[in-house]
């Protein structure tokens, strides 16, 4: 049910927002403050604005979180993303489904929690709105209506973007804005999750982070989002120790019992018990958990080192087929080399190697 609100709001605030924008430009169209738009030229414009959109948002929140006393991270737009690798800017390549772009920060240092946050998370919608504005006025100064889809777009960024919500299994500005301001563990999540991504690009590991950055108290509210964010989290690190049996058991713990967490670390963990299950020896119990659904996720990550790791275990170990696994290693060292992540890199070969270790202990098996 949620899925499909969240559509109908998308695919509704478009629709009032082309009707809108139809009878607006009639109407100066008609009192000569605006000449006629053109069709081809309004798409061209419309393509133009969406991508403008989304580097001023990203801008937006970059902007933002320099004026709250937070430090560069990362900026992506698209799958480009630069980085703050060794002192120095750096591009490299990442894609996250459901979102355009992303730009993290780094807290202050020595405030504990009580740093700003809302300008930070509402520093894109902040950006699209003055964009807007002043667009729409040099749309009636230059009396092109082709120039009013900017505006548009805007709108339908901002109210997307403002109203709370989840889009594609990820909380969007409004909700995070909502969850900071409300929920008990939101500010310890949200610089976990900022900080813990600022030290894996510059090559830290997940098991070797602070502890205490990932505790939840015994009386958390597991139906909350950060809390379901922590439990993520805390089990990324089980799996960056190797401990494949103990993450299994969590894994399925969280499934059943953290309904709060997003859909995208569901998704996530549903992709570590499949490997969890390989790395036990549980062929079949993969097999089974490679379903419909979970196939068509693992295609839409296909560019994530993680699931290149995943797709070389599951041919190699439980479809034997050492053809498909040699193409998925071969996209594995291809993604290597421009994935921002130097500590998930680290984590990642070292499950490669176990992976070896694997098929050789197999192999000494059935000889």
């Amino acid at each position: 049910m949620k899925f499909f609100k969240e559509q109908a709001i998308g695919f509704g605030t478009g629709l009032v927002l082309g009707i809108a924008w139809g009878v607006l430009s009639a109407m100066l169209e008609e009192n000569g403050l605006i000449d006629a738009p053109s069709g081809l030229w309004s798409v061209v414009a419309m393509i133009i604005s969406i991508i403008l959109h989304i580097i001023f948002h990203e801008l937006g929140h970059l902007e933002a979180g320099l004026l709250s006393g937070y430090e560069f991270s990362s900026f992506r737009i698209g799958n480009l993303i630069w980085i703050r690798e060794n002192g120095k800017i750096k591009l490299k390549k990442f894609s996250l489904k459901g979102t355009a772009g992303q730009c993290l920060m780094i807290p202050p240092e020595g405030k504990g929690y009580d740093y700003p946050v809302v300008l930070y998370n509402l520093g894109g919608i902040l950006s699209n709105m003055i964009a807007s504005v002043i667009v729409a006025v040099l749309a009636i100064f230059l009396r092109s209506g082709e120039m009013l889809t900017f505006p548009l777009v805007g709108i339908y960024s901002i109210i997307t973007n403002g109203i709370p919500m989840k889009m594609q299994g990820i909380a969007n500005d409004g909700m995070n804005v909502k969850c900071l301001k409300k929920e008990p563990l939101a500010m310890q999540s949200f610089d976990c999750q900022l900080r813990s991504n600022a030290l894996l690009m510059q090559g830290v590991r997940l098991k070797d982070m602070p502890e205490q950055w990932f505790y939840i108290p015994e009386n958390s509210d597991f139906n909350d989002v950060n809390t379901g964010s922590l439990v993520y989290m805390q089990i990324a690190r089980i799996l960056d120790r190797c401990e494949f049996s103990l993450a299994r058991e969590q894994i399925q713990w969280a499934l059943n019992h953290v309904k709060g967490m997003l859909g995208l670390h569901k998704n996530e963990l549903k992709c570590e018990l499949i490997f969890c299950n390989i790395m036990l020896g549980q062929y079949e119990e993969a097999e089974k958990l490679y379903e419909y659904e979970m196939k068509k996720y693992i295609t839409a990550t296909g560019n994530w080192l993680s699931r290149a790791r995943l797709m070389y275990a599951y041919y190699l170990l439980v479809e034997k087929d050492n053809e498909k696994a040699e193409t998925e290693l071969k996209l594995f060292h291809r993604i290597k080399k421009t994935s921002p992540n130097i500590g998930e890199i680290e984590s990642e070969a070292e499950l490669l190697d176990l992976l070896s270790c694997q098929k050789t202990k197999n192999n000494t098996d059935m000889s």
